[in-house]
């Protein structure tokens, strides 16, 4: 298991090897994309090597699942930032097959909160913001097609941004596109 004292020591070996910022990298992405995409550890590295994209290029906002339920605020928040911020002009969401999300039931998920001592007074709470969405992710295609439609009829992203929706493997990065903005 990796912990904190692990990724400092990781992080000293890094230095020792390499300049992070040498080549003056830009806070703006060179490609002028932002990438809306989950969190599942299995897109580590793969999504970016997949499509191609390096340090610097692109904006990549990672959340649980890619649905226009639950955590919508944080993702339209982020592009926002992104766009007048940072100059991003196209945008893509990327979900994936096998998503964990879609396997969640919100029962499930309280039932581990419960379990690891969390207070059932503060689960009912977080469950009328955070979880009752479970409920509605069942498939992941569809909510990539969601989530871009809903970007589209955002009236706070301009009309003249492209958004895309694309699907990757988590095991191969195969990539099929789903909307082509």
């Amino acid at each position: 298991m990796i912990g904190l004292e692990q990724l400092i020591k990781a992080n000293s070996n890094f230095l020792l090897k390499s300049v992070a910022n040498e080549d003056g990298l830009s806070k703006s992405p060179k490609h002028q994309i932002a990438i809306v995409t989950c969190m599942d550890t299995r897109l580590v590295e793969l999504l970016e090597s997949a499509l191609g994209i390096k340090r610097g290029e692109a904006v990549v906002i990672k959340t649980a699942g890619t649905s226009t339920d639950g955590n919508f605020g944080a993702i339209l928040r982020s592009l926002v930032i992104a766009i007048y911020a940072l100059d991003v002009e196209e945008i893509v969401v990327v979900g994936h097959e096998d998503c964990g999300v879609t396997q969640i039931s919100p029962s499930m998920l309280k039932q581990k909160m419960q379990k690891r001592g969390i207070d059932k007074k503060q689960i009912l709470e977080f469950e009328e913001e955070a979880i009752a969405w479970l409920d509605k992710v069942h498939d992941s295609e569809e909510e990539v097609k969601k989530l871009v439609d809903t970007l589209r009829t955002t009236t706070i992203i301009p009309r003249n941004v492209p958004i895309h929706g694309l699907m990757i493997h988590p095991d191969t990065g195969e990539v099929s596109l789903l909307t082509d903005g």
